[in-house]
């Protein structure tokens, strides 16, 4: 049996290859003695074979190129002779015929373009300006808070039934920030997305690696009354600074140590979406018991890696289903809105 393997190799880039094999595992086995990791094994394909005929027809083609070359020597050969018999008559040479260059015609001046006057745009008269409506404000009354919680970054971000029946979202920060510092909310960027979301181009300063070096005169403090979203975001923050400042003292400045740890993340984020492509794949094809087996063999695989462990992903028909729920749940909500306004 035949078995085609999707992975990446040294230099990062997708690779694929065929491998002869008796079931997924031996395959797994052999590309895991030679350190690689595949992100998706299918069985079959065919195992490339050189042509015989192109061997072939290479060797034809060298010998054309040989015997063009033979023609054109001894075509320059009989050249030379012919031409020396000409210039040489009864011992006395003769010059060949001068051929007088004919004068070059002088280029024709091209007369420049005038430019054209750009004419600016006149401001139409008072009479003819059209008002401009203001953009309607959002409603002040609330009614049905759908959702409401805070992020990773301390923002507290809820969904909510206006009175005019619409779902409408707002984002404040909380009455308590998670940090006091830039330095603290980079590192929260950092590591915010757990290893499962790609890390977006960091914004700094010529101050912060003197910002970062001054958070760590004041240390982190877990309160009692944070959330559990928050105590881990502030363990991750602290975990962070002890790396960042192993990597400053190895001589790394604290750019090339966080841009270093964003590459490293947005890695590891690709290779693990890699995989879920694949495992959805296998799910959208109604094999749930090769999903299965994928998903915990691989999930092997990367928790060695340090990459968080993928997770089944639901069916196209699961996900239509909760698409319905949502959408009747929004119709009920602004029904209820509108029968409440029409009570007013």
């Amino acid at each position: 049996m035949t078995f085609t393997c999707t992975y990446r190799n040294k230099n990062g880039a997708l690779d694929r290859r065929v491998i002869e094999a008796n079931s997924r595992a031996d395959v797994f086995a052999k590309l895991k003695n030679e350190g690689i990791v595949p992100i998706s094994i299918v069985e079959g394909g065919k195992i490339s074979t050189p042509n015989r005929q192109q061997a072939s027809s290479g060797k034809n083609g060298v010998l054309v190129v040989i015997l063009v070359a033979l023609a054109v020597i001894i075509g320059v050969g009989v050249w030379l002779i012919g031409k020396n018999a000409w210039n040489s008559k009864d011992g006395k040479d003769k010059e060949a015929p001068k051929v007088q260059a004919k004068p070059k015609a002088k280029p024709t001046p091209i007369m420049a373009e005038p430019k054209k006057k750009i004419e600016k745009p006149v401001a139409p008269a008072e009479t003819n300006a059209v008002p401009v409506e203001p953009k309607p404000a959002k409603p002040a009354e609330r009614h049905d808070t759908v959702s409401i919680h805070t992020n990773n970054l301390g923002k507290v971000v809820e969904k909510w039934i206006g009175a005019d029946g619409k779902l409408h979202m707002s984002v404040r920060y909380a009455r308590k920030p998670v940090f006091d510092n830039a330095s603290d909310d980079q590192l929260a960027m950092a590591v915010g997305g757990n290893g499962t979301q790609a890390i977006a181009p960091i914004p700094m300063t010529a101050a912060s690696e003197q910002e970062f070096l001054e958070s760590l005169k004041k240390p982190i403090v877990i309160e009692p009354d944070d959330s559990e979203q928050v105590k881990q975001l502030k363990a991750a923050v602290m975990d962070a600074r002890a790396e960042m400042k192993k990597m400053i003292d190895n001589g790394m400045s604290y750019k090339e140590a966080l841009a270093e740890h964003q590459k490293l993340v947005n890695e590891n984020v690709d290779t693990r979406n890699e995989c879920m492509a694949e495992l959805k794949r296998l799910v959208d094809e109604g094999d749930v018991d090769g999903a299965k087996k994928y998903m915990k063999t691989m999930n092997v695989a990367l928790g060695q890696m340090g990459i968080p462990e993928l997770t089944m992903p639901k069916s196209r028909e699961e996900l239509n289903a909760a698409r319905e729920r949502r959408r009747a749940e929004r119709q009920k909500a602004q029904q209820e809105a509108a029968a409440a306004k029409q009570q007013k």
